[in-house]
């Protein structure tokens, strides 16, 4: 039940916050406002199970996002790669991260979760609304 629930979790939040903050109505949101503490964005970053996710949604075809560089681009010094000299951003211990999610949540004003707001995620297919935003 635990594995399912964070898989839930875990896939809201990745369609979520990359489609609202891309989303132009995102700033016009009830509740978006949540969204410009950066203590909640590493808090919704960090309940992400990236390895479950790969594991049961793409087969274990991908390479979890542990960071802003992909793995492949090299560093500046020649035949080293980016991503292994800089590391990772963020655990990947998923216990370890929902630990500091939800300590992060709490900093922001939402122990345990409670009086924080529900998102609407809302994005468009349409792509001649994307030149007005």
């Amino acid at each position: 039940m635990k594995r399912k629930l964070a898989l839930f979790l875990s896939l809201v939040m990745l369609i979520s916050v990359s489609l609202s903050l891309a989303s132009c109505k995102a700033k016009k949101q009830a509740g978006a406002e949540v969204l410009q503490d950066v203590r909640v964005r590493k808090a919704l970053s960090l309940a992400i199970d990236r390895a479950y996710l790969n594991e049961t949604v793409w087969n274990n075809s991908r390479i979890e996002a542990y960071s802003l560089v992909p793995e492949g681009i090299m560093d500046t010094e020649p035949g080293t790669d980016f991503r292994k000299v800089g590391g990772d951003l963020m655990t990947t211990d998923y216990d370890a991260a929902v630990t500091e999610a939800k300590s992060l949540l709490k900093e922001a004003g939402f122990p345990d979760g409670k009086g924080f707001p529900t998102l609407e995620f809302v994005y468009n297919t349409n792509t001649q609304q994307s030149t007005s935003c």
